[in-house]
C-alpha cells in the first residue's frame, strides 16, 4: 500500500499551503544550488518539502506517513482505510 505520485505532490503541495515558513524554505532553494549538488530545481524543492514534513511530523509526534496522508487524500474516510490497509499490510509483513 503506499501513495501515488500524484498524491503525494498533491501532499506536498497543500503541507506548503498550511505552513508558510515551510513555502518560504523551499522557494529560496534556487538553481545555482540545485546544480552545485546535480539535481533538478523542482527535484530539490520537492525532497526538502518531503524533509520539511517529516520535521513537522516529528514536531507534532506523528508518524510521517500518517501525516502524509492527511495532507495526501481528500476525506477522512479515505485517510482511514488507507491507514488500516497500511497496518493490515504491516502485521501480514510481520507474520501476524
Amino acid at each position: 500500500m503506499a501513495l501515488t505520485e500524484q498524491q503525494i505532490a498533491l501532499g506536498v503541495a497543500r503541507f506548503l499551503e498550511d505552513y508558510p515558513a515551510a513555502r518560504r524554505e523551499v522557494d529560496e532553494l534556487d538553481e545555482t544550488l540545485a546544480q552545485s549538488i546535480g539535481m533538478e530545481l523542482e527535484e530539490l524543492r520537492q525532497l526538502h518539502a518531503l524533509e520539511l514534513m517529516g520535521k513537522a511530523a516529528r514536531a507534532q509526534g506523528v508518524d510521517s506517513t500518517a501525516f502524509m496522508v492527511e495532507f495526501a487524500l481528500d476525506t477522512p474516510e479515505e485517510r482511514a482505510q488507507f491507514l488500516a490497509e497500511l497496518e493490515e499490510a504491516h502485521r501480514r509483513a510481520i507474520g501476524l
